[in-house]
């Protein structure tokens, strides 16, 4: 079965693809520059999906696709995103290339848990260590897609595992106790998750509530909330200090002007390379 979805134009599929680095991890398997496979969790059930650009949105190819499947893929792609108003104030501070590139939409998991897992996965290491982390649990824990992709690992699985195993066979070091607290915390619906997508919260509220899980900093907190759509914090690391040349206090300074866009006017910044 195809599906089209259209977006709230402009809409680059590419540029999601490419807006960081999800899209090189599993679920997700790019296939083409505009092409790109990712396995969807429906009830019990793995799908197989694959997804395609067309202009100002993409087609959904499946097996079957019902309301939850196409759901998914319009959260993940961003698809409800409304990039006007990011893009004309981009446009008001030199950026005109952002809204060109149709950059800003930064690609999600299908659940705020994969989202928060695999944050947690990039804290002090490099990203190919978190590629290898993230593949290892998701092929010994992720439930396979009958063409054998396997997706991200539920609450309960997390929370099955004792912190040796996330030691001995995923690795994840420090990390290990964290990945089994955050699994169990989700999976008895300890944190509401749901209201931290409601747009009338107020975006400290919900950082701190982030900071409460396991193994989440500051780091993790504030790129957790980009992907929610709220960018009034940075979301500093080495990479990024790295590509400006600038310290922590600087950057601060350099973007605070950019108030409550300042978090995506950075990301659109050290990633314009990138397309």
């Amino acid at each position: 079965m195809k599906l089209e979805i259209k977006a709230s134009a402009p809409y680059s599929l590419y540029s999601v693809i490419q807006s960081h680095g999800w899209s090189d991890l599993p679920p997700f398997n790019v296939l083409s520059k505009n092409s790109i496979a990712v396995g969807v969790s429906v009830g019990n059930r793995a799908i197989d999906c694959r997804v395609d650009a067309i202009k100002n949105g993409l087609v959904l190819e499946a097996k079957q696709i019902n309301t939850n499947v196409s759901k998914a893929i319009r959260h993940m792609f961003r698809l409800e995103d409304t990039m006007q108003p990011f893009y004309a104030y981009a446009k008001s501070v030199g950026r005109t290339w952002i809204k060109k590139n149709q950059m800003g939409r930064m690609l999600r998991s299908q659940t705020i848990f994969e989202d928060l897992v695999k944050m947690v996965l990039t804290t002090n290491c490099s990203w190919s260590f978190t590629k290898i982390m993230v593949e290892r649990l998701v092929t010994t824990l992720g439930q396979k897609t009958p063409l054998g992709a396997s997706l991200f690992p539920t609450p309960e699985a997390l929370a099955k595992k004792r912190e040796r195993f996330y030691r001995d066979k995923i690795r994840a070091g420090y990390r290990s106790p964290h990945l089994q607290k955050i699994g169990k915390l989700f999976s008895k619906n300890l944190i509401d998750t749901a209201s931290w997508m409601d747009p009338m919260r107020d975006t400290q509220d919900i950082r701190k509530e982030i900071l409460s899980v396991p193994g989440a900093g500051a780091y993790v907190a504030d790129n957790m909330l980009k992907l929610m759509g709220r960018f009034e914090y940075l979301g500093i690391d080495s990479w990024v200090r790295k590509k400006l040349s600038m310290t922590d206090s600087e950057i601060k300074e350099t973007y605070a002007p950019h108030g409550p866009y300042q978090g995506l006017i950075l990301w659109c910044d050290v990633t314009r390379d990138w397309l």
